[in-house]
């Protein structure tokens, strides 16, 4: 029986995003995001594999944040009609965390960048919007 795995994806994701922030997306590297997180570059890529998965993993979980803070402001909210609409305009008029600032950005040239992150952004969205409409 091998040893049990304690190295923790969202850590992982966490030294990502603070590798994006500091280097920017295109110069992400699975050494200096193992460095971030005190782990070996082996351990990055038995869960990621590759540069582009991790990218992709951080986008995906971005928008997964995104949409929590979102249905989050949408609870609050007492009228049941509109909801989701109205979530978007409460959430929108607050501006976004310091600290994600210059991942957010970093993330969004990526996305224009590449085709496979643009279509997860457009599936996110897409499904925003079935929730509007």
């Amino acid at each position: 029986m091998g040893r049990k795995r304690v190295i923790d994806q969202q850590a992982i994701l966490d030294a990502g995003e603070a590798v994006v922030a500091r280097l920017g997306a295109a110069n992400l590297t699975l050494d200096a995001v193992a460095a971030e997180a005190g782990i070996s570059k082996a351990s990055v890529i038995y869960d990621f594999k590759t540069k582009q998965a991790l990218i992709e993993a951080i986008v995906e979980r971005a928008f997964r944040l995104d949409n929590e803070h979102h249905a989050a402001a949408e609870a609050e909210l007492e009228a049941p009609d509109s909801k989701a609409i109205r979530g978007r305009i409460k959430v929108a008029s607050e501006p976004p965390p310091e600290e994600f600032k210059p991942v957010a950005l970093s993330l969004s040239v990526a996305l224009t960048l590449d085709a496979g992150l643009r279509s997860l952004m457009q599936k996110s969205q897409a499904e925003t919007i079935n929730r509007i409409i």
